[in-house]
């Protein structure tokens, strides 16, 4: 047999065997680097506009016996929990049922003085509705404020809604505070009684 072709095919399988021998020790190695490996992904957060800045601070101030998502929702429901309708007393500062001077449709619109009587709400969040009602006590329109506000000690509520049926000539509005997420009254209801053209002062 030719002595040439005897050594080739010798480093052939002398290669053979030695990149056998690598890719076995190779292989596991780039196993666990794949296994090991983080994994990362970029996650934006973006604040919600219903909640208040103050949950929105609190809310990765999670404790250890309670998960993120609990803490939050505790923030936005519970800030009045137990609270009953004498929270918060209701009275009539201004009012009018008139028709637009620029735009079309006749306004409802209320000013409304609240008092705190309870500690417990002062600078926590609250909200207010007022519902209309025709004369026959159907409820035709209700509108609230879109994100909770502040409530002081003291303070003044403005609430508004308007009408293109002129055929509506009286209607009541009816106030009322509540918690943030507008399920709870917090205050008795304020009724105001309106006829299209009245102004209360």
């Amino acid at each position: 047999m030719n002595i040439e072709y005897i050594s080739d095919l010798y480093q052939i399988q002398l290669m053979s065997s030695t990149l056998t021998r690598l890719l076995t020790v190779l292989l596991p190695l780039i196993t666990i680097l794949l296994v090991s490996s983080p994994v990362y992904a970029q996650v934006t957060i973006l604040p919600g506009t219903d909640l208040p800045e103050i949950e929105i601070q609190q809310q990765n101030q999670s404790t250890p016996d309670q998960p993120p998502q609990q803490q939050t929702t505790e923030l936005t429901t519970n800030l009045t929990t137990g609270l009953d309708t004498n929270s918060v007393s209701l009275k009539l500062a201004a009012a009018h049922y008139i028709p637009l001077t620029v735009d079309p449709g006749n306004q409802v619109k209320l000013f409304v003085d609240y008092n705190v009587s309870n500690p417990e709400v002062v600078n926590k969040p609250i909200n207010a509705i007022m519902e209309v009602y025709a004369t026959n006590e159907t409820l035709i329109r209700t509108s609230s404020f879109p994100s909770p506000i502040t409530a002081n000690e003291t303070g003044t509520i403005q609430l508004a809604t308007t009408f293109n049926d002129d055929a509506l000539k009286n209607l009541t509005a009816v106030v009322t505070v509540t918690d943030p997420s507008k399920e709870s009254p917090i205050s008795e209801p304020l009724r105001v009684p309106l006829t299209l053209g009245q102004v209360i002062e």
